[in-house]
């Protein structure tokens, strides 16, 4: 707490003015106050660069409650078909953000049939842009409109791959916000891998709201009560998901992995249907650039003590952790 830089970077909120300029000064104030164990500054400067966030971004909890609600109704009710698989075989990692799918990546993309792509838009690009139309998935239970859906997706989503010149048999794509278009996935790439990774919704929620994003497709988790609600609407989903889908599925908890490494490693290869490698034990030592909030991680051996880390915090999270106790 006696540190020179830190005294400095302190010094600097009551020098700038402009919102671009503290909202990163907050958020490594908060680490910084984390780190050294001072709960209730650290708390005090990742609320205000969230509330920055929140401001600059405008998100608004409804919209995602009318998407979720029409994916969600459209599967429940309806008996899709499937279309022919590409030749080339996908492994989608998805999950809430800060729930493992950097880590599940290195740990895959260790492997040397898999080229681990990182985040690609091109499923939430292709789907964002279809939901526009408020009639879209009335169309879709018109079977040549729903079968010309999946031929359009899979056709703008290998265009798209087909640009990056990737030599590998295996893709990992690592969007963890394609839980959402899981039930398209499985019908427009059936030959695919879905790994979900889940985590305590306490720990998940509170890292993403400690951790500033750069992408603006997670505007949810700049507020606490946004954050629950949006937690809470990923679990309803996931959960038909689950349902519909359970032997596709991979559910790779967290908890698991770090505790269980090696065993839940050797699962996961297996279920991507690859032989085994050593390397996949050891992500640390995966050379692909890691661009998230998850870089200093996963560049160190997997490690269990930011399992309960939101504990610490928790006389500060009581509002979030009631919204997630009422689903």
């Amino acid at each position: 707490s006696n540190d020179e830089h830190l005294k400095e970077m302190e010094k600097k909120v009551s020098i700038l003015k402009k919102d671009d300029e503290l909202k990163p000064l907050y958020f490594a104030l908060g680490k910084a106050y984390e780190d050294i164990g001072e709960n209730d500054k650290s708390f005090k400067f990742i609320s205000r660069g969230n509330e920055i966030e929140k401001k600059q971004i405008g998100y608004n909890i409804k919209d995602d409650e009318k998407n979720f609600k029409d994916i969600y109704n459209f599967f429940e009710k309806n008996k899709l078909g499937k279309i022919n698989s590409p030749k080339k075989k996908i492994i989608f990692v998805v999950g809430m953000p800060r729930s493992g799918t950097t880590l599940t990546e290195q740990i895959i993309s260790s492997h040397s049939k898999v080229h681990g792509a990182g985040e690609l838009s091109f499923l939430s690009e292709f789907f964002m842009d279809k939901i526009k139309d408020v009639n879209f998935f009335e169309k879709l239970k018109e079977e040549d409109f729903y079968q010309l859906c999946l031929r359009n997706c899979q056709k703008h989503y290998f265009e798209k791959l087909n640009s990056l010149e990737i030599e590998e048999e295996y893709i990992l794509d690592k969007a963890p916000l394609n839980f959402k278009w899981i039930g398209f996935i499985m019908n427009a790439f059936p030959n695919s891998k879905v790994i979900h990774c889940v985590r305590d919704p306490m720990a998940v929620c509170w890292s993403n709201f400690k951790n500033s994003f750069s992408s603006k497709s997670i505007g949810f988790s700049y507020d606490l009560n946004d954050l629950g609600k949006y937690y809470n609407l990923y679990n309803d989903l996931t959960n038909l998901w689950g349902e519909l889908y359970k032997d596709s599925i991979y559910n790779l908890d967290y908890k698991k992995l770090v505790s269980n490494k090696d065993e839940e490693i050797k699962r996961i290869i297996e279920f991507c249907n690859l032989n085994w490698e050593d390397n996949c034990l050891f992500p640390e030592k995966n050379e692909k650039s890691v661009s998230t909030a998850s870089l200093s991680q996963v560049r160190s051996p997997i490690y269990k003590t930011s399992i309960k880390n939101w504990e610490r915090f928790s006389d500060k999270l009581v509002v979030l952790e009631k919204i997630l106790k009422r689903n």
